[in-house]
C-alpha cells in the first residue's frame, strides 16, 4: 500500500521488501504493462531481482480512442481471402496486386456490414 499518486515507481521497493521478507538471494518480480518504468528496471537489476515484464505498447492507439494490434486475434480458418503470397513480381506490379486485393478485402467488409443494396447505393450517390 503507497500514497503515492501512481504505482509505476513501486516495482523496486516491493520487490526488495519481498526478497527481504523471504530472505532469499534470488527473486523474481513480475509486472503488469504500465507498472513499471526504466528507473525501476534498471533498481531491481542492482538489487539482484530478475524481472518479467510484458512487451510495451508501441501504438498510441489507445489513448487516441482507437483499437490497439492486441485488440485483433487472427483467425486462418475464417480467412474468406485465402491468399498467401503476391502472384506478381517487381514492386510496382506487386503494389497493383496489393491494392487490389485491399480494395476486394474492404468492398467484402462492406458488403458484409451494410449489405450489397446500400453499397451500390452509396456508389451511385
Amino acid at each position: 500500500m503507497t500514497n503515492t499518486g501512481s504505482d509505476r515507481s513501486q516495482l523496486a521497493n516491493v520487490a526488495k521488501e519481498a526478497k527481504a521478507v523471504l530472505q532469499t538471494d534470488m527473486i523474481e518480480a513480475a509486472a503488469a504493462r504500465g507498472y513499471f518504468n526504466g528507473e525501476e528496471i534498471l533498481a531491481c537489476e542492482e538489487a539482484g531481482i530478475a524481472v518479467t515484464l510484458p512487451k510495451p505498447m508501441m501504438s498510441g492507439a489507445k489513448s487516441e480512442g482507437r483499437f490497439g494490434k492486441e485488440d485483433f486475434v487472427y483467425l486462418p480458418d475464417e480467412d474468406g481471402m485465402g491468399a498467401t503470397h503476391c502472384l506478381m513480381k517487381r514492386l510496382p506490379k506487386v503494389a497493383s496486386e496489393m491494392a487490389l486485393s485491399v480494395l476486394a478485402y474492404n468492398l467484402t467488409r462492406v458488403i458484409n456490414i451494410v449489405g450489397i443494396k446500400p453499397l451500390i447505393a452509396a456508389i451511385r450517390a
